[in-house]
């Protein structure tokens, strides 16, 4: 792998670099405010459709930042809209295992009482007279 050598830039920095490759920025002052929290390096995947095919990633005429934004903001949309059925597919898929494995929890559950009322109650209760009839204590 070969090692990160591109220097840090400013976000003043960034937006300038988008133009010198010729992005079309309508306002430097949302676009700052956009990079401010979104970053180059966050954006650039989305960048790519728009750049030649040269090693300066130098982008296509008519590329504009907004377009670049849009594709970044359907894709957060999307991204939740998947995210929101895969949450509704999972609580489905749970609740049908979890009400599949009720019934054969009671009947395991019923089996224990059931056990429970005719082996370990017996047993306690002849404890319970052996130690009424013996004095265990001497």
């Amino acid at each position: 792998m070969r090692p990160f050598d591109k220097p840090a830039l400013s976000v003043e920095q960034q937006l300038e670099l988008l133009k010198q490759r010729g992005l079309h920025i309508t306002n430097d002052d949302r676009a700052m405010r956009f990079l401010e929290v979104v970053t180059l390096f966050r954006l650039s995947p989305y960048m790519r459709p728009f750049q030649e095919p040269d090693p300066e990633h130098t982008f296509k005429p008519g590329s504009t930042l907004k377009a670049i934004v849009d594709i970044y903001r359907f894709d957060g949309s999307l991204r939740r809209i998947i995210m929101d059925a895969i949450e509704r597919v999972e609580v489905a898929i749970r609740a049908t295992i979890s009400n599949g494995i009720y019934p054969l929890q009671c009947h395991r559950q019923k089996r224990r009482q059931e056990s429970y009322r005719y082996q370990v109650q017996p047993a306690i209760r002849s404890i319970s007279l052996l130690a009424t009839h013996v004095d265990l204590h001497s």
